[in-house]
């Protein structure tokens, strides 16, 4: 008996029961399932390479972060290496920074600052200016004005009647005219204090303080004769 369905053993099987291709649309779908698959693999960690991620409400740089336009931060962003911004940095809330992590060259008006005192005994005081106790401040690189403040004391004897003096404080050598005071006979102290602006500066640049003394009649070298100057600089990048 011939099998309806099979034929004889042997017999070609009839075409309309041929085993049918895979369908095209299923091909189709399991391509687009691959190729979707290597986009999230690709960009799950898209900003990885540049050491940059995201987590919720903020992003972490732990690399250079390289800005050539605008920047403007109004949530949470943690750099952990270099940020260079070429245009202008815009933040709405306060930026809070470690203590000397910014340089005093990094800001618009750093401030530094010296000190020094001298002294100066047994001279003699003439009818014209000179400086005595002469101490010298070196301005630091980058900086370019200064204020200086000068205390200046002196000690002197005069051996001859009353007399008048002038004394001032400031830079060593420049005029000036000093304040007048009566110069009493025998032992007598006086006080000056000056404040000088100075623009103008160069970083390595000397500036030599004073106190400035001259006596309407002179007096001779005494070994009790005695100058005394305490000065403080404060140094700008103006």
């Amino acid at each position: 008996m011939i099998d309806a369905w099979s034929g004889p053993a042997g017999a070609p099987r009839p075409q309309e029961f041929r085993p049918q291709p895979t369908n095209g649309n299923e091909a189709l779908l399991g391509s687009l399932r691959r190729v979707d698959e290597r986009l999230r693999d690709a960009t799950k960690n898209l900003f990885g390479s540049a050491g940059i991620r995201l987590k919720p409400g903020r992003m972490v740089v732990e690399q250079s972060l390289d800005i050539e336009g605008d920047l403007t931060a109004t949530g949470s962003t943690t750099i952990g290496g270099r940020l260079d911004v070429t245009g202008n940095a815009v933040f709405s809330g306060d930026l809070a920074v470690p203590n000397g992590s910014i340089t005093n060259e990094a800001l618009a008006t750093p401030v530094g600052w010296g000190y020094q005192t001298s002294s100066q005994s047994g001279f003699g005081v003439g009818p014209a200016f000179a400086s005595f106790a002469t101490a010298t401040l070196v301005v630091p690189e980058g900086f370019t004005a200064a204020v200086l403040q000068v205390f200046g004391k002196v000690r002197l004897f005069n051996p001859g009647p009353a007399d008048w003096m002038n004394i001032e404080c400031g830079i060593s050598g420049a005029d000036g005219g000093g304040m007048p005071e009566p110069l009493p006979a025998g032992y007598s102290a006086h006080e000056m204090f000056g404040v000088l602006p100075l623009s103008g500066l160069t970083g390595g640049q000397a500036i030599a303080t004073a106190v400035r003394v001259s006596a309407q009649s002179g007096l001779p070298a005494d070994s009790l004769n005695l100058a005394y100057t305490r000065t403080v600089a404060m140094f700008f990048r103006a």
